[in-house]
């Protein structure tokens, strides 16, 4: 679904990144920019599905999983 996103995906880095517990990164969209972001238990479900994932956003999801100590 998202994953043909990933190719011009970065990661949100600094305030509003991931932080303990919720995992967010920014993918470009027809209007700039969409921010993707989960909490609590919608966020461990998120990191797990993309675990094993080799897409781009597969990839940030997973980098921004273990950042927020979830992965």
């Amino acid at each position: 679904m998202l994953a043909g996103l990933g190719l011009g995906s970065w990661e949100l880095a600094g305030p509003g990144g991931s932080e303990r517990g919720c995992v967010s990164v920014v993918v470009p969209s027809s209007t700039g920019g969409a921010r993707l972001g989960y909490c609590g238990q919608q966020a461990r479900a998120w990191c797990a599905r993309s675990r094993g994932g080799t897409s781009e956003l597969a990839r940030l999801v997973q980098a921004a999983c273990r950042r927020a100590g979830l992965g």
